[in-house]
């Protein structure tokens, strides 16, 4: 059935492209509306990573526009649009061809990405396999469905891992997702490796396969810890008069008054000095930040993201709210910025 599946795909060679891009199948939904019949939602992976399918030029287009709105887009190696009516043709030729299957119950729980529903086995007919390759794979929806009936852990299996960290994703912290193998690093170190995360996870796990004779498992010593506090307290009390009697008028004046309190409490950051066009690259959330005084006025109130910044020579971030107002307006995330 295998076989037969990748010699009508391949037919499709030339007819069509996929591309992975970072939105939910939703969102994609919405994103693909103004290319009508060209594109079609032939995946859903996990909550940030979906698989698209269709025209060539509509595809090209698509990456673009989502660029523009710093999502990420990139076309996939395929044979031609999968999960599309592209496939409809080799869709109908396998229902034909695969319609003496006589499926038997299924001897392990499986769920079907087809329908995200559990399958008992006698359904996994001709027309059921067709409809796998024409409709779209809804992966993210089947995790969902799995976590809800109580599933928490996950192995992929599979040359490389594609879907461990949407699967993780997906499950959140009170699950675990495993992969079996890697591209690149020698097969049994991969599975080495994965056969112990599942150990870790409470999965007896036999090993005896791979020693001549049973090994026991030990506990590594666990790291001593200082258990010493590390909380901000009230700065003004340490630090020096200079620092919190006036606010900052100068680059000189901030970087001075920032390390006077580094010295006492290691209060602050030094995020960037130099290369200013690179440090507003990877901020997605506005970030306050509040510019020295000019000549006795108000301070003034701006994003790190807003235009006009990125000649900035130093960021020094506030990582503690006890400076008080004299230092920033906002006291979740506290700032000063020195410009050249």
């Amino acid at each position: 059935m295998t076989g037969l599946h990748a010699n009508g795909l391949a037919t499709l060679r030339g007819q069509g492209a996929m591309a992975v891009v970072g939105l939910a199948g939703d969102d994609l939904i919405r994103a693909i509306e103004p290319y009508a019949s060209l594109l079609s939602v032939a995946v859903c992976n996990g909550p940030e990573m979906s698989v698209v399918s269709g025209d060539v030029d509509a595809i090209e287009q698509l990456i673009a526009g989502l660029a523009e709105r710093d999502v990420f887009g990139r076309r996939v190696r395929a044979n031609g649009a999968g999960h599309s009516p592209v496939v409809q043709p080799v869709a109908d030729e396998l229902r034909t061809v695969q319609a003496t299957l006589r499926p038997r119950p299924v001897t392990v729980p499986m769920y079907s990405p087809v329908t995200t529903a559990p399958v008992a086995g006698p359904e996994l007919d001709g027309a059921y396999w067709a409809a796998s390759i024409r409709e779209p794979v809804l992966y993210h929806q089947t995790v969902q469905r799995l976590c809800a009936d109580g599933y928490r852990l996950f192995v992929e299996m599979s040359p490389n891992p594609t879907l461990t960290l949407p699967t993780e994703q997906v499950i959140g912290p009170e699950g675990h997702a495993v992969a079996s193998l890697r591209r690149g690093r020698p097969d049994p170190e991969s599975a080495l490796e994965a056969l112990g995360a599942l150990h870790v996870y409470g999965v007896p796990v036999d090993l005896g396969q791979f020693f001549d004779r049973p090994r026991p498992v030990v506990s590594m010593p666990s790291g001593p810890w200082k258990r010493t506090p590390h909380w901000f307290g009230p700065l003004a009390a340490h630090a020096h008069a200079e620092v919190v009697g006036h606010s900052p008028t100068t680059t000189a004046d901030v970087v001075r008054a920032a390390f006077s309190v580094v010295s006492r409490r290691t209060a602050v950051v030094l995020l960037a000095t130099g290369a200013a066009p690179r440090i507003t690259d990877g901020i997605r959330t506005p970030l306050p930040i509040r510019f020295p005084r000019r000549s006795g006025g108000a301070g003034e109130h701006r994003h790190l993201r807003d235009p006009g910044l990125p000649g900035l020579s130093a960021v020094l971030m506030i990582v503690s709210d006890s400076l008080g107002t004299k230092y920033a307006s906002d006291r979740r995330c506290n700032a000063y910025v020195g410009g050249h």
